[in-house]
């Protein structure tokens, strides 16, 4: 053993040719400790090349696409510590983020479209007014609070491409965390979106036998720390090119929001909250007077006001579910398009909507409202479906102006985490007994 070899070494009566034998046999054990030294740091290299070109890291930079992002995360996409005081109390806001002669409606937590939010959206967002000519205003976005912006991502400021994004992240302390997305930032947040960024992606868009792709480069810079006041100009919407403002809050201080499965959620998702909670009480007041859809002339009227971004109800079809093989992972649940919505309507929450994504065979991408009952195996809500039946949909209707659609639709869960959903080979249900042919699985 080494330790014998060296207490050996340091025997005053060994003999020499023993001292040799022992010599020698020291120098291969060191020369076999330094060559699995190597191979250990050579294989820490190999991976560090991987994840630096193809692996997670070139996934993570993926889903920092969309304008509110992940604020203050850690590469598992769980948030880190930003170093500001603890939060005290609830009110830290006093500022219309838009004033109110800007907006029209806001749309509440929970919105729901396919390709872009199968899932509940963890936001809400002020509607633009719409002008005589059918597009929108342009408006003013303010800071709402005295608040620190902690990242700043969209496009390159040296782009001459005019359809320009940008969305901030910001902490008004340590566990309360927001963002917001606009098409212009303030001279202020501008000269500090400058080289060096964390990174930089080309995206190609659009491009057809008559129209012409739009190459675009979006930025990131974050481990910023910006002071803003309350009520300071940080940027603007161009109505010509976008007609809401989204806006985000998720505070750590709550209890996580009850998943089927949490494991799959970031906390901006796990914690989200009603942004509006943290305003002062008078300008709390005018602001949910507006919630309900975006021309604010068909308000929310059910509990909670704000909206929902967690509708699971467990042991039921109600709620998110996931294509079959996607990774327990935060980080899978970035691209929505994939997956499926059984919920309700964030405007309307008594009508029942299947939000239908690209993986779905048979069914296009798309989402569908119906009129649910109270009894039977046709048209039952979401939260009334339980493993072992075969339930049926029809009178389905789709579009703001509920666009009648010939198709039925069948599910069942063989149990309480897996969901089959298919299309019924009749455009409506009938009377049954019905029979799932083709179908695509889901996973809690």
């Amino acid at each position: 053993m080494k330790g014998d070899t060296s207490q050996t070494l340091l025997e005053p009566n060994a003999s020499a040719k023993t001292k040799q034998k022992i010599g020698y046999s020291s120098g291969i054990a060191n020369l076999g400790i330094i060559i699995v030294v190597i191979i250990v740091l050579l294989v820490i290299v190999v991976i560090s090349i991987f994840l630096g070109r193809g692996g997670f890291n070139s996934q993570l930079q993926n889903q920092l696409k969309s304008t509110i992002s992940k604020q203050g995360v850690g590469p598992d996409g769980q948030s880190t510590k930003l170093g500001l005081p603890s939060c005290e109390g609830n009110e830290f806001f006093s500022v219309s983020p838009v004033s109110m002669d800007q907006f029209a409606g806001i749309i509440p937590l929970g919105e729901l479209g396919a390709g872009g939010h199968n899932f509940p959206t963890e936001f809400i967002m002020f509607g633009m007014i719409r002008t005589s000519g059918g597009s929108f205003e342009d408006a003013t976005i303010y800071s709402l609070g005295d608040i620190y912006v902690t990242k700043i991502n969209g496009s390159r400021p040296d782009s001459e491409d005019d359809r320009k994004g940008y969305g901030i992240e910001f902490a008004a302390c340590e566990e309360l965390r927001g963002g917001m997305g606009f098409t212009s930032l303030s001279d202020k947040l501008l000269e500090e979106f400058v080289e060096p960024f964390d990174f930089c992606q080309e995206h190609t868009v659009g491009g057809s036998a008559t129209t012409e792709s739009i190459t675009y480069t979006l930025c990131e810079k974050s481990g910023l720390m910006i002071e803003v006041k309350a009520g300071e100009v940080i940027g603007g919407i161009e109505g010509g090119f976008k007609n809401t403002l989204n806006f985000g809050m998720h505070d750590l201080r709550n209890e996580p929001l009850d998943f089927a499965n949490p494991g799959r959620w970031v906390d901006k998702i796990l914690y989200a909250a009603c942004p509006l909670n943290y305003f002062s009480d008078d300008v709390k007041t005018q602001l949910e007077s507006r919630l309900g859809n975006i021309s604010g002339d068909r308000p929310r009227t059910v509990e909670p006001i704000c909206g929902e971004v967690e509708q699971d109800v467990a042991g039921t079809a109600q709620g998110a579910w996931f294509v079959e093989g996607t990774p327990v992972d935060p980080r899978a649940t970035s691209d929505q398009s994939k997956h499926l919505s059984l919920a309700h309507d964030n405007v309307d929450p008594t009508r029942p909507v299947f939000v239908i994504g690209s993986s779905q065979k048979g069914i296009e991408m798309r989402k569908f409202f119906f009129e649910p009952e109270s009894s039977g195996y046709i048209n039952r809500d979401f939260a009334d479906v339980t493993p072992g039946e075969i339930y049926c949909y029809n009178n389905l209707t789709a579009g703001l102006r509920d666009r009648p659609l010939n198709l039925s639709i069948l599910l069942t869960m063989p149990n309480e985490t897996t969901l089959h959903l298919g299309k019924n080979r009749e455009n409506s249900c009938g009377t049954g007994p019905w029979k799932l042919d083709t179908y695509t699985v889901y996973e809690r």
